[in-house]
């Protein structure tokens, strides 16, 4: 999070703050391609198990 987020923004007060991480971890837990899910992102993942399992 540090380089992805941190290091490339200047926070104008602790709102904007939880403003940014909040948008950031959001698109993390849904959009990131993660490896224990075969490098799909949670919501790839979500929709495949759903087309499969219907």
């Amino acid at each position: 999070m540090r380089d992805e987020l941190l290091e490339d923004n200047m926070f104008e007060d602790l709102n904007h703050a939880r403003a940014l991480i909040g948008a950031w971890s959001q698109r993390y837990n849904e959009e990131h391609p993660h490896s224990a899910l075969g490098w799909l992102s949670p919501n790839q993942y979500a929709r495949q198990w759903a087309q499969h399992h219907q």
